[in-house]
């Protein structure tokens, strides 16, 4: 897991930790596969981003059927998950502009 603290800066778990849960997952994963079962989702589908400033959420609203719900967040929402990943990707590219000056 990694959590942004600032523009240059994250936390994260371990790396010598991570590989020990994605091998606990993968076992996992193979022992449960006959009971596994991909995730339904009630349509729509609504996916909040949290952006680091104010002017990236601004920008990400040019982009159709994405809200401002909050000063830095915006819900994008979408009846099919495909266009949904479609708008996050377009998402994310448009607002790198603003921090990759």
């Amino acid at each position: 897991m990694k959590q942004s603290i600032g523009r240059f800066a994250a936390s994260h778990t371990h790396p010598i930790v991570a590989c020990e849960l994605l091998r606990a997952g993968a076992q996992h994963a193979a022992q449960n596969i006959s009971s596994m079962r991909p995730p339904e989702f009630k349509q729509p589908v609504s996916l909040e981003v949290t952006f680091l400033v104010a002017d990236m959420a601004e920008m990400a609203c040019w982009v159709r059927d994405v809200e401002r719900v909050a000063p830095r967040v915006v819900a994008l929402t979408n009846d099919s998950l495909l266009d949904l990943y479609r708008m996050f990707v377009t998402v994310v590219t448009l607002t790198r502009a603003l921090v990759d000056r």
